[in-house]
């Protein structure tokens, strides 16, 4: 009797031994080695194990590009470290001068001494003057850093000049495929959002004569309303680091309509609604 309890005691020791070795071996496996930086559904950067470098970033002056971030362990899978182990991004630039970087889901961005905690694994760069800078990403857990980037570059060309007086904006996906536009005489095309999904929603301009226009950052914005808060609501409509921006979250699922004005502050304090869109038809469905 002395003898079984003995070698089930063995059993249950290694079985728990065997666990335990599993959830390190999948610890190691999630272990970053390198890194991709995706724009536009295009993987724009990339990191290999060895530490090679390949592509960069690319912005314009007073605009900002969005970049999804995810990591590379040593089986070349991509991964996301979970924020509920107490993991997070930290992004450091070389030359704010140049541009800075706006952290819009749960990690650290750093510019120069200046610390914003706003988001997680998704980030926005802002060019400020056209030029050329680095960044380096960093994930930290807890008090300590477990994997830094090699310096990425990036390059801010100068704002466009072509186009005039934006006249009409164009609603676009994150793949860059266009939606709808919008202007005070007509719309046309509609948003699509799933039900309990963020629809990420970018805007660009056209001038009276259909040219592409980018209109200056500075105190401007872009101002977005559901009708019916019930169906949809809109998120970081006129956030600083992507003026150009904002998320419809699909509440329950019917139709209703979202609004959109390209709004600037003169002065920094008057109100100037520069383009009043007509109503957009938004389609919340289940996926």
């Amino acid at each position: 009797m002395i003898k079984l309890l003995i070698l089930l005691a063995i059993g249950t020791f290694t079985f728990i031994s065997c666990d335990d070795d599993d959830d390190e071996h999948s610890h190691d496996e999630q272990e970053a080695v390198g890194l991709n930086l995706t724009v536009s559904d295009t993987i724009a950067v990339t990191q290999d194990a060895d530490g090679n470098v390949s592509g960069h970033l690319m912005t314009h002056e007073n605009s900002a590009t969005t970049v999804y971030l995810k990591f590379i362990d040593k089986d070349g899978e991509t991964f996301i470290p979970h924020l509920d182990d107490g993991f997070s991004a930290h992004y450091e630039v070389g030359d704010t001068n140049i541009a800075i970087v706006h952290d819009v889901s749960g990690g650290t961005s750093h510019n120069h001494g200046d610390t914003t905690s706003t988001s997680h694994w998704e980030f926005h760069v802002q060019g400020k003057a056209a030029g050329m800078t680095t960044l380096k990403v960093r994930i930290l857990h807890e008090d300590h850093t477990n994997f830094t980037s090699e310096f990425i570059n990036i390059h801010v060309h100068e704002a466009s000049t072509s186009g005039g007086t934006p006249s009409k904006m164009i609603l676009k996906n994150h793949s860059g495929a266009e939606l709808a536009t919008t202007n005070a005489d007509s719309t046309t095309g509609m948003v699509m959002a799933e039900l309990n999904t963020m629809t990420h929603i970018f805007v660009s301009f056209l001038d009276s004569d259909g040219n592409m226009t980018m209109p200056d950052t500075t105190n401007r914005f872009v101002e977005a309303e559901a009708a019916d808060g019930s169906i949809a609501t809109i998120m970081n409509a006129g956030n600083d680091s992507a003026p150009w921006e904002f998320m419809v979250n699909g509440v329950a699922e019917g139709m209703t309509t979202i609004k959109l004005k390209l709004v600037f502050l003169h002065e920094g304090l008057h109100r100037v609604e520069e383009i009043v869109g007509t109503p957009i038809q938004v389609h919340v469905h289940t996926p």
